[in-house]
């Protein structure tokens, strides 16, 4: 891959409106997440733990992504 190709595409990676979408959500999460930083508890089947509202937003957030970057990439 040159260098003119690999700019080439930076840029139209950049313009693409999905892109700006995606990172549009992740600001507006990462500001959700931060000013939830009470202790709740939550449940998950039979299991129930106290945590920081911020971490298990995180983490909720990031097994989202992961679960979109696994079906993206089954396509």
């Amino acid at each position: 891959m040159t260098n003119a190709s690999n700019e080439r595409s930076l840029t139209d990676h950049a313009k693409n409106p999905r892109v700006w979408l995606g990172v549009a959500i992740a600001v507006v999460a990462f500001a959700f997440i931060a000013q939830n930083r009470d202790p709740v508890v939550s449940n998950l089947f039979m299991l129930q733990f106290t945590a920081p509202a911020w971490l298990t937003l995180t983490l909720v957030f990031l097994l989202g992504m992961a679960t979109g970057w696994l079906v993206k990439r089954r396509r």
